[in-house]
């Protein structure tokens, strides 16, 4: 099996190994309607990448069967007048 980043090398040779995360997009009933595929090095980065997603949804990220953190949905900041 080669590299994900076409350098034609072998995976066992590559020495970064990247991993995959999924973002599971939860909706207010607590279900799941939608997955995003993550590459990302660690649980950090993953989780950068699931809150540069901007779904407006609550989100679970999941490296294969470890649950790492479950970002709650984001509402929309409401601007008020000033008086």
């Amino acid at each position: 099996m080669t590299c994900r980043c076409d350098c034609s090398q072998p995976r066992e040779e590559n020495k970064i190994a990247v991993l995959n995360y999924r973002a599971y997009l939860i909706d207010a009933g607590d279900h799941i309607f939608g997955v995003k595929l993550l590459d990302a090095d660690d649980d950090v980065e993953a989780l950068f990448k699931a809150r540069a997603l901007n779904v407006g949804c609550a989100v679970e990220i999941w490296d294969r069967t470890r649950r790492v953190i479950r970002l709650r949905q984001r509402y929309a900041k409401v601007s008020t007048p000033t008086i």
